[in-house]
C-alpha cells in the first residue's frame, strides 16, 4: 500500500522489536480489552505518537489476531485524538510511543467503549509519564562515605 492509499487517521505504527523491548520498562497501565504501556508527553507535534500493537497467539487464531489489531488501530487513533483534545495549554497533541497488549476481550466490548477505555489509559499515561519525568530531575542522594 502507498502512502497516498493510507488512512490518514490512523497512527504510525511501532514495527522494530527493539522499540517493543525499549518501552518495556515504561509506565503502565491495565485496561479491560488490553494493556497500554509507554512514554508519551503533550507537544506540539501532531504526528509524534506511534503506536505499537502486540497480540499472542494465545488470544486466538489468526483471524481473531488480525481484527483485534484492526480494531485497537481504529480506536487507538480516535481516543488519542479525544485524549489530545482534552490536553490544556498550547500542547494540544500527544507525543511518544505507545505500545497496546492485547486481550481477548477487544473483540467482545463496542467500538465506543473501547474508545473510553482507550482515552482514559492515555490520560493515565500522561499522568504517570509527567511523574516519572519529575521523579528524574530530583536531585540524586549524596553518596555516604
Amino acid at each position: 500500500m502507498t502512502p497516498a492509499n493510507r488512512n490518514p487517521r490512523l497512527l504510525p505504527t511501532v514495527r522494530k522489536r527493539a522499540r517493543f523491548i525499549a518501552n518495556r520498562r515504561s509506565p503502565r497501565t491495565a485496561l479491560e480489552s488490553c494493556t497500554l504501556q509507554g512514554s508519551i508527553h503533550p507537544c506540539s507535534d501532531e504526528n509524534g505518537l506511534k503506536a505499537g500493537f502486540t497480540v499472542t497467539t494465545r488470544t486466538g487464531n489468526a483471524v481473531e489476531r488480525n481484527r483485534i489489531k484492526r480494531r485497537l488501530r481504529h480506536a487507538v487513533a480516535t481516543a488519542a485524538d479525544d485524549a489530545a483534545a482534552r490536553l490544556p495549554g498550547p500542547d494540544r497533541a500527544i507525543c511518544g510511543e505507545i505500545i497496546l497488549i492485547a486481550r481477548r476481550e477487544a473483540l467482545r466490548i463496542s467500538h465506543e467503549a473501547m474508545v473510553s477505555e482507550l482515552t482514559k489509559g492515555i490520560d493515565r499515561l500522561l499522568s504517570k509519564s509527567k511523574k516519572a519525568a519529575t521523579n528524574s530531575q530530583r536531585p540524586s542522594r549524596p553518596a555516604n562515605g
